[in-house]
């Protein structure tokens, strides 16, 4: 009976083990690239987060650190793919106080943040500050100076 108890714990601790693990995957933007209206990097000065929801009509402050022009802003789209991203699966991710991000405007209103830590999106008048996705820090960050040093 002792040993088969102890082979229920292996097995248990296996399990968690391995979906709490980040897998490899592919960045899915919330809408398609025809449909952006400008992107910039900016700083998140305040993140939103005061009332602890995760969906919120509450939306962080942003101050812009540099728009992009059009062909920048698809350059960068490009480069962001080969980034690596990890899919997030125990527990998710948000976006903080203090990150740089790249700031996705979309032709409706909608916008997404992308940092390396998580990602954010604002649509159809909600705010959700969680998601399960993160890209490699030293990529992302030599991404957005890649971007910044450009005149």
């Amino acid at each position: 009976m002792k040993n088969v108890f102890s082979v229920l714990i292996v097995i248990l601790i296996s399990i968690f083990g391995i979906t709490g693990c980040n897998t490899t995957t592919d960045y899915k933007f919330i809408q398609s690239n025809d449909k952006i209206a400008k992107i910039e990097i900016v700083i998140i000065s305040d993140a939103g987060d005061h009332d602890g929801n995760l969906l919120s009509e509450v939306q962080p402050i942003t101050d812009v650190k540099k728009e992009l022009i059009e062909e920048d802003g698809k350059n960068l789209i490009e480069d962001l793919k080969i980034v690596d991203c990890y899919k997030i699966h125990n527990p998710p991710r948000y976006i903080i106080t203090g990150l740089e991000a790249i700031k996705i405007s979309y032709d409706n209103g909608d916008y997404e943040l992308i940092s390396y830590r998580a990602q954010a999106s604002y649509q159809n008048g909600i705010y959700n500050r969680a998601s399960r996705h993160g890209f490699d820090k030293d990529q992302f960050n030599k991404l957005l100076d890649k971007y910044l040093d450009e005149n």
